[in-house]
């Protein structure tokens, strides 16, 4: 279809669909192995029931961004799980589990490891 059809399906203008196209194309794909492409992401996934607790816990146990090079980039991938933390989207128990199996698998965190901790 082109942005024309698809404004006019959609009740928008061709402008609004070509600026929602360009926005999307900004977006990355989720590494192999992984439901999203960020962890704040596979969070909001597991909230919208698209994935088990055993698959979150295992994913987000294993993430490494593959941009992250130094302990100040790491914070900001552990900053995401706090505020995955903080937003809802994990519980208390999801959030140790995750810290858990970081910590077995050796990934490196700066994260606080209690929900009270992190701002709960």
């Amino acid at each position: 279809m082109s942005q024309s059809d698809i404004a006019r399906a959609l009740g928008l203008t061709q402008p609004s669909i070509s600026s929602a196209l360009k926005s999307a194309a900004k977006i990355p794909d989720p590494p192999a192995g992984f439901s999203g492409a960020s962890v704040y992401e596979i969070a909001q996934r597991f909230t919208a029931g698209k994935l088990a607790r055993e698959d979150l816990v295992d994913q987000l146990g294993r993430w490494q961004d593959p941009n992250t090079r130094s302990a100040r980039e790491q914070r900001r991938v552990d900053d995401e799980l706090t505020r995955a933390l903080r937003d809802g989207l994990l519980d208390d128990a999801v959030y140790r589990a995750v810290l858990d199996r970081r910590q077995r698998l050796g990934r490196p965190s700066h994260v606080i490891p209690t929900a009270t901790a992190a701002g709960e």
